[in-house]
């Protein structure tokens, strides 16, 4: 059955975009962020998961503040996924495709409260295509790429409110079977210049 994003000039297969060219369970597109401020004070982890053929979506929100761990984490059933980015009160948004994106938390639990613009400072970077596995067992067939960019807007963690932030975003999509892995080390460092 169509849906709204149908209308657009973004089709791959001869499918409705809602039928998927794969039918792997662990096929996921998912966005990731992180940021810091340059004092070293905060640092902040985010990201969210769809995972459309399991019909389920994950989000998590990491942050470090002056020795202080706070986790968000939600796991549930899959919404309108296309064009709400949503995961309980953690939320994304697409501002300005390959430039901007916004996002938005309120953790009462924690304490964390971030309405944040992240702006691009350069091109998004792709990766070659990442496909390995173990033991005979395809684990990741995933294409990548990655932005470096600065925040505006406000984070509020632990009683101090920052507003100068810099970071990384991601942008992943394809089977991802961490069981599957011996090990996986992904590191993402935004140097200032």
């Amino acid at each position: 059955m169509p849906d709204r994003m149908d209308e657009y000039l973004v089709h791959q297969t001869r499918e409705p975009l809602a039928v998927l060219a794969s039918d792997d369970p662990d096929w996921q597109e998912a966005i990731y962020f992180n940021a810091q401020d340059p004092g070293g004070e905060l640092s902040a982890i985010g990201g969210l998961e769809v995972l459309p053929n399991a019909g389920y979506v994950r989000a998590f929100f990491l942050t470090l503040q002056r020795g202080e761990h706070s986790t968000y984490m939600y796991a549930g059933p899959l919404g309108n996924w296309r064009e709400e980015l949503r995961a309980g009160t953690l939320s994304f948004s697409i501002v300005d495709p390959l430039k901007a994106w916004r996002f938005e938390l309120a953790d009462e639990a924690n304490g964390i409260h971030a309405e944040l613009e992240f702006r691009a400072r350069c091109p998004a970077y792709s990766y070659a295509p990442i496909r390995c596995g173990s033991e005979g067992r395809l684990a990741i067939d995933q294409s990548y790429y990655s932005q470096a960019g600065v925040y505006t807007g406000t984070f509020r963690v632990g009683g101090r409110t920052f507003s100068r932030l810099q970071g990384l975003r991601a942008r992943r999509w394809g089977v991802l079977r961490m069981q599957q892995l011996p090990f996986y080390h992904w590191i993402s460092a935004d140097l200032g210049d």
